[in-house]
């Protein structure tokens, strides 16, 4: 999938609206598993929660079942 905030080997930071759409959840879910310490890496930077691309791509696949 290819969005805007996609750069270079998808080192490019999204936030959480658009991290939850990318891998079909919501945000609440997102938040859930932050807290839960499940889920994707993210990064913090003050309040905000930022995603990587290529950490949800990771993600993904890893979760991947057979």
């Amino acid at each position: 999938m290819q969005t805007k905030a996609t750069g270079a080997a998808g080192s490019r930071y999204i936030d959480d609206r658009a991290a939850a759409e990318y891998l079909n959840v919501s945000t609440s879910t997102l938040a859930k598993w932050r807290m839960r310490k499940f889920g994707p890496p993210y990064h913090r930077f003050g309040a905000l929660v930022r995603y990587t691309v290529a950490d949800l791509d990771a993600y993904a696949e890893q979760s991947r079942s057979a």
